[in-house]
């Protein structure tokens, strides 16, 4: 950080952080984005593309001692840092950012903040956002200002939100006036979000509500992008695509906040703040959707979510009707691949996946899938079941080698869309777990320490280049014919079961897919392979790009 103040000429350089215990480790130092410079007001303003949680707070960051010749941190208050660090950054001319995490941060319950009564938190943030308006005032910048008083306004929503859940709203005669949370601040930030919605009058009658639950790696960004891209021409039709506010994030995951909510729910919230966040964005939703007669709402994660998780199908319908009351149609759609693609498939995602490495061979990875249900397609409808009801639910059986257009027509048959040539498809992409990007090369490349000089740029160089070299690979499958027969063969009574009962068929999957190469894998070979894969990544870091090893 030093080093990229004094290259950049900068007053503050920024690091990213890891939310874990200690220190960050140097496998960790990962990084994820090119690192660039700023200035201070662009990254009071998120102009600049750091994420927040880097932006308000003195965590992660190195400073020029000039900075505080004339500034100390408000003594007698907690959240100091939020409080000033809008007078640290704005005089600012460059910040110098490294898209690097490298900095550890420890969350502990029994710390001040993570054991502090809500009120007095509140009341300190009040203190924070009221100095950042005054000073952006001070400084004749208008558009910070709004944007403080608009953070203060959803501060106070979140709070009112918290108040009324507990039956604590007469703690709020005692805060200021000006700072006192209402129900007119939910207002004002609906009228802010959906300027388009505030005017519209409720659409009377029974809703349909669509949840698209997955299984991962089944298209199912492409569906969402599809959706993200035509929300304004699916409202013409009467259909809400609800676009998350607070979870910006998963905005192409839309039922994203719905699942965190519930999962959340179920493991009983400790903090309050992040409970009355998630509040705030089901009662926006539900302002939101109420407006229309059919509601889409897309999250992957629901699949897995409702393996792992007791009466996670329950609440997620209570949590709607608990919105929209009882009169509601549910159909949840589900895609499903293949045990055996969809395995290798997900493993490869893992291990593209840098900031998250994969240490697993398959076979371990195999087994805990087992061990978890991940597999057992007629189990994890079961429980869907359960809760909705077996006419309520569609299954689609997924090849490998279906085209993204058809993925989106499919479900846009399947979810009442009508689509015409103003529809916008998401432009075609590669995607590696399809097209078959060498998983053995990038794991090579994962389970050794990456400089954090190396972007991931220069990574896909890299296992584009070890693709090259060994192209045989490309197509490699990591189990063996005759154990992906045996794999198949435990699911296949299951397979047919939802054949059965779902699709009215006798086979769920076409179990001979022609274009699907499957090698044998000779193990002193591969071994031999992954040396000299190893040894090939090692040569990584090289500053002035890949060199060829003589070895």
């Amino acid at each position: 950080m030093l080093e990229a103040l004094l290259r950049d000429k900068a007053q503050i350089s920024i690091c990213g952080q890891i939310t874990f215990g200690g220190i960050a480790q140097p496998e960790y130092w990962i990084e994820y984005e090119k690192s660039r410079t700023a200035a201070g007001r662009d990254i009071l303003d998120q102009k600049s593309g750091v994420p927040e949680s880097y932006s308000w707070n003195v965590l992660s960051k190195l400073f020029e001692r000039s900075i505080f010749s004339d500034l100390r941190f408000p003594e007698g208050h907690l959240l100091e840092d939020t409080a000033i660090i809008h007078r640290i950054f704005l005089p600012v001319k460059t910040v110098s950012i490294l898209g690097i995490r490298m900095y550890g941060k420890l969350i502990r319950q029994s710390s001040i903040l993570g054991s502090i009564d809500p009120e007095k938190k509140f009341r300190e943030s009040m203190f924070a956002f009221n100095d950042r308006a005054s000073y952006y005032r001070e400084m004749n910048d208008a558009e910070l200002e709004e944007r403080a008083l608009f953070e203060k306004t959803a501060s106070k929503a979140i709070y009112y939100l918290h108040c009324e859940k507990n039956n604590m709203l007469d703690v709020l005669i005692d805060i200021p006036a000006e700072d006192r949370p209402s129900l007119h601040d939910l207002k004002e930030l609906f009228s802010y979000y959906f300027p388009r919605r505030q005017n519209k009058k409720p659409v009377e009658g029974r809703k349909r509500i669509v949840l698209h639950i997955g299984q991962t790696k089944t298209g199912t960004t492409a569906i969402q992008a599809f959706l993200r891209k035509n929300y304004k021409l699916l409202e013409a039709q009467g259909i809400c695509f609800y676009q998350p506010v607070e979870f910006a994030v998963e905005r192409f995951r839309n039922a994203w906040f719905t699942t965190f909510s519930i999962l959340k729910e179920q493991e009983s919230f400790s903090d309050e703040l992040l409970y009355s966040k998630l509040m705030l964005e089901k009662w926006l939703f539900g302002e939101y959707a109420k407006c229309f007669h059919a509601i889409l709402m897309s999250d992957e994660a629901g699949w897995t979510s409702g393996i792992k998780n007791n009466h996670f199908w329950s609440a997620l319908r209570r949590y709607y009707e608990s919105i929209f009351g009882e009169d509601i149609d549910f159909k949840i759609i589900i895609s499903l691949r293949r045990q055996d693609d969809w395995l290798y498939s997900n493993w490869k995602e893992h291990i593209r996946m840098l900031g998250i490495p994969e240490r697993r061979d398959f076979r371990t990875y195999l087994r805990d899938m087992q061990n978890d249900n991940m597999i057992d397609y007629h189990y994890g409808l079961s429980l869907i079941r359960e809760a909705f009801g077996k006419d309520n639910i569609i299954v689609i059986p997924y090849a490998a080698n279906v085209k993204e257009n058809g993925i989106v027509d499919s479900f846009c048959d399947l979810a009442g869309v009508t689509t015409d040539e103003s529809f916008v498809f998401p432009s075609s992409r590669i995607n590696s777990s399809i097209t078959g990007e060498n998983a053995l090369a990038m794991l090579a490349i994962n389970q050794r320490v990456v400089s954090c000089n190396v972007d991931r740029k220069k990574i896909k160089r890299a296992a584009g280049l070890l693709s090259d070299l060994y192209p045989e690979t490309e197509r490699h499958y990591p189990l063996p014919r005759e154990e992906r027969d045996q794999l198949l063969d435990y699911y296949r009574e299951g397979n047919r079961a939802v054949a059965r009962e779902y699709i009215g068929c006798d086979e769920l999957f076409d179990y001979e897919i022609g274009d699907y190469k499957v090698l044998t894998p000779d193990r002193d070979r591969d071994i031999e392979k992954a040396k000299k894969l190893i040894e090939f990544a090692a040569i990584l870091p090289a500053q002035d790009g890949f060199k060829r090893n003589d070895k």
